[in-house]
Formats: structure tokens, C-alpha cells, sequence
């Protein structure tokens, strides 16, 4: 049996900036799940939509 996620949400971060505007962060969402229990389970995934900002598989180390 698997035990639902404690917590199941959208999250927003500043991703990576646009290529042509380095310095200005492209804003980017991501899902973020969290199982407290022995050990604690975090888990960020890339929504499956379009326009959804940087990969969290490619900005996972900044979020963290």
C-alpha cells in the first residue's frame, strides 16, 4: 500500500534566466511532493503542460 504524499503542491521559483536576458529569472513551476516518514521522502517533478519555465531536472541544485 502506498501512502499519499503530507505534501502535494505547485510551487513557483525563479528559474533560469531567458537566453537572451541572462539577468532576468524566467518565473517556473514545478510539483513538489513531500512523504514524512522514516526517511522523509522530497520529490520535485516538471509538470506535463507547456510554457512552465526552467526544468526542475535542470535547476533542481538552485532550488534545493
Amino acid at each position: 500500500m502506498t501512502k499519499k504524499a503530507t505534501i502535494d503542491r505547485i510551487i513557483s521559483w525563479h528559474g533560469f534566466g531567458y537566453p537572451d536576458k541572462p539577468n532576468k529569472p524566467l518565473d517556473s513551476k514545478c510539483r513538489l511532493r513531500i512523504w514524512q516518514q522514516d526517511p522523509v521522502i522530497v520529490l520535485f517533478s516538471d509538470l506535463n503542460e507547456e510554457d512552465t519555465g526552467t526544468s526542475i531536472t535542470n535547476c533542481s541544485e538552485n532550488l534545493a
